[in-house]
């Protein structure tokens, strides 16, 4: 085989494995809020709460939580959903008994749904008879997004609240998860360029050391 023969494959299997190395990119999901523990649990007839807030850059929902107050699993199910500031209903999703603890929230998977940029938007669940909390300890918020206040209406059903706020950090209630896609360092690639050269140099210095023989 020639040097020139070998380096032209070399550089055929170099552009698949780069390839294939942009392809292998996973998804990072960040919780909307969290806390290290509730201060409060709390139940007083079936409301339709959560809060308000605005995104700081474009984000995707894919999963839509509800508070589990001991994570010891729910008694009952959740609907949770996110409406723009004018009231229309954009995603939204049922939370079961048994769906996935993550933190001090059970989550369910939705379809991915946008949220623009610099835009005002609220997140409510359904109680039930099931405790929610406020004011937790150690309470973050994912920079993609700003928490404005709590939100809430008397209802069984899910509905858009209006009533707040009442100057307290958020109801919880609900909570979301965003998407986004993280790309996979491209060093396969770069592997097998770097070992391909290598062998080329080596075959080349081979070649040159048997036409001085």
């Amino acid at each position: 085989m020639t040097s020139a023969t070998l380096f032209k494959k070399l550089s055929i299997a170099t552009a698949g494995a780069v390839f294939i190395g942009m392809g292998m990119g996973g998804t990072a999901h960040a919780a909307a809020i969290n806390f290290d523990s509730p201060t409060v649990d709390f139940t007083n007839g079936a409301w339709s709460l959560g809060f308000k807030f605005s995104t700081n850059k474009q984000v995707t929902v894919n999963q839509l939580g509800f508070y589990d107050d001991q994570k010891n699993d729910l008694t009952q199910t959740h609907d949770v959903g996110i409406f723009n500031d004018a009231g229309a209903l954009l995603v939204s999703g049922t939370v079961k008994p048994g769906d996935t603890l993550d933190g001090w929230f059970r989550y369910t998977s939705v379809a991915q749904t946008i949220l623009d940029a610099g835009k005002t938007f609220v997140i409510a669940a359904t109680t039930g008879s099931e405790n929610y909390t406020w004011n937790p300890n150690g309470f973050t918020v994912d920079p993609a997004i700003n928490l404005i206040n709590d939100i809430y209406k008397s209802s069984a059903a899910l509905a858009f609240p209006t009533d707040g706020p009442d100057q307290v950090k958020g109801y919880f209630g609900p909570n979301f998860k965003t998407a986004e896609s993280v790309p996979e360092p491209l060093t396969l690639g770069g592997t097998v360029l770097a070992g391909g050269i290598g062998l080329l140099i080596k075959k080349r210095k081979a070649a040159s050391q048997q036409a001085k023989a």
